[in-house]
């Protein structure tokens, strides 16, 4: 069983329920075991254009390591991470940031709740981790859109892309393309 924190950063989100989140990620799993942290405070400022970068908050969150048998920690912020990422890890896969800042609107539109949209950028992110452990060399550089992700849109879990739309195509259903199916297990290029 692997064991994972999810811990709220910054200022309350009032739309937002981890505990729905982490009994919701409980439930579709026997791989995992997600539990609820302590909300962290304090995460400073954000920069002048609004963001944080990745490496700032993945410190930040791993303070809060108390406990050695976790896995991986989950920080979930509503600010921006730098570039206008909806989520990354950090190079040791052992902290995972998601942003929930500008989906709003999406999450309407998709009639989806933060649940779904967390859970779904849980799930990408921990097929991510996976990979990265069993293969050496893959960047997690997000420019470098090491693998998993891909550039080309395939309304996958692993688009990797800014537009706003082919994130709703991925809410509305959360699934791998061809291509990453047919990795299995992500032993294939």
């Amino acid at each position: 069983m692997r064991y994972i924190k999810i811990f709220q950063m910054g200022p309350p989100i009032p739309e937002l329920d981890l505990s729905k989140v982490v009994s919701m990620a409980n439930k579709s799993t026997d791989i995992f075991n997600f539990s609820l942290g302590d909300r962290i405070n304090t995460v400073g400022s954000p920069d002048q254009d609004g963001q944080y970068g990745f490496s700032y908050l993945a410190d930040n969150l791993k303070g809060n390591r108390a406990e050695k048998d976790l896995d991986v920690l989950i920080g979930v912020i509503d600010s921006q991470i730098y570039d206008e990422l909806y989520s990354s890890t950090d190079e040791d896969n052992k902290c995972i940031i998601i942003s929930v800042k500008n989906v709003k609107s999406i999450l309407d539109r998709a009639r989806k709740s933060y649940t779904d949209y967390l859970l779904c950028e849980i799930g990408a992110q921990l097929l991510a981790i996976e990979l990265r452990r069993t293969k050496k060399n893959i960047s997690i550089v997000p420019e470098d859109c090491g693998q998993p992700w891909h550039k080309e849109t395939k309304s996958c879990l692993f688009d990797y892309d800014e537009n706003r739309d082919d994130t709703f195509k991925k809410l509305m259903s959360p699934q791998l393309c061809t291509k990453c199916k047919a990795r299995r297990a992500f032993g294939q290029r």
